[in-house]
């Protein structure tokens, strides 16, 4: 779950300790922002800066003040032309920058879940939370299910080597 911050007050208002729920489920909560906007020019200081700020409203929202995410995606997936300032967050940080390899949502890129090569081992799909894709999600996930494939979270996925 990659939510923005804004957000994480006013969902949580809506459906209270949802944020909780969803960690006890297994779900991650990562950065995505405290806006959704554009950070491809942010400075390590304004990346530390936002990230942190990230944090004290999840961890507010679950009640831990020591909440840290672990991943982190750019809005729009765009790093900029040089990513420095993003690598070197990173690394201070702690975290993992994602990107994914899929949008299957039919309207956006056309994706069809019955052509057999859309889906591969190691995907990680792009969905946003609004009622078109959330209803899309669970088809998604039964097809791959049905090619043998399950559901992870990053954490379970193996992004680098040992």
């Amino acid at each position: 779950m990659f939510p923005i911050g804004r957000y994480i007050p006013l969902l949580d208002n809506e459906s209270p300790n949802i944020w909780r729920r969803l960690l006890e489920a297994g779900h991650e909560i990562g950065y995505h922002s405290l806006e959704h906007t554009r950070l491809a020019g942010a400075t390590v200081d304004e990346l530390r800066e936002e990230i942190a700020q990230f944090n004290t409203l999840v961890g507010e929202a679950v009640g831990d003040p020591a909440f840290r995410v672990r991943y982190a995606r750019a809005p729009f997936g765009d790093l900029g032309n040089d990513p420095t300032n993003f690598r070197e967050a990173a690394h201070e940080l702690g975290i993992v920058w994602v990107l994914w390899q899929s949008i299957p949502i039919p309207a956006l890129s056309g994706f069809r879940l019955e052509e057999p090569d859309s889906i591969q081992n190691g995907d990680i799909a792009l969905f946003h939370d609004n009622w078109q894709e959330i209803d899309y999600l669970e088809p998604y996930m039964q097809a791959c299910r049905e090619r043998g494939f399950e559901m992870i979270t990053l954490s379970g996925l193996r992004l680098f080597g040992d």
